[in-house]
């Protein structure tokens, strides 16, 4: 059976995609030299809160207060560098960094609720996709990479004051998809 809920949500939810490259190329006939670098930085941060603050609610169906939280990254650096010649050295290197950082509360506060039933609920759902690659050819080639990824999530449910429901429900939820950084 259907049943229509009296609700209060709010919902956030930012997509991010970061991409930058470098390339450097040297041909000669004696002694060449070729160098490229990328430093590269993607950074999410925010909070979402949903809240019912000295109120008094009286409804003959349901109370749902719902924070949800939706971030993700995606970010890719690329460097190549190639040198020809005789004798040729060639350098190249990427450094990513990512990091989603955010806070998220769902909560009823000195409130009085009365309902068929309360739910409260503080939910994340983050992931990042973070990808590095660098290419160096010469007669000396030299290269290196380094990704990180940082993922800090808060998340706050808690109710407080006189509840009457037949069911209360009260959660905090972090969904972190499996992230990757290559």
């Amino acid at each position: 059976a259907y049943r229509r809920q009296r609700q209060m949500c709010i919902r956030d939810r930012i997509n991010t995609y970061a991409s930058a490259s470098a390339v450097a190329e040297n041909f000669g006939l004696g002694l060449t030299s070729s160098s490229a670098g990328v430093l590269g930085r993607a950074d999410i941060g925010g909070s979402v809160k949903a809240y019912i603050n000295s109120s008094t609610l009286n409804v003959s169906d349901d109370i749902v207060v719902q924070a949800l939280d939706e971030k993700s990254i995606n970010a890719s650096v690329r460097s190549n560098s190639s040198a020809a010649g005789l004798i040729s050295m060639a350098t190249g290197g990427v450094n990513l960094t990512t990091s989603i950082t955010t806070a998220i509360d769902a909560y009823s506060s000195a409130s009085t609720l009365n309902a068929d039933d309360v739910t409260v609920l503080a939910q994340s759902k983050l992931a990042v996709d973070a990808n590095s690659q660098s290419l160096t050819a010469g007669s000396l080639a030299v290269g290196a990479n380094n990704v990180t990824v940082n993922i800090k999530p808060t998340l706050n449910s808690w109710v407080s004051g006189n509840i009457t429901a037949a069911n209360l429900s009260v959660q905090s939820i972090l969904n972190k998809r499996d992230s990757s950084a290559y």
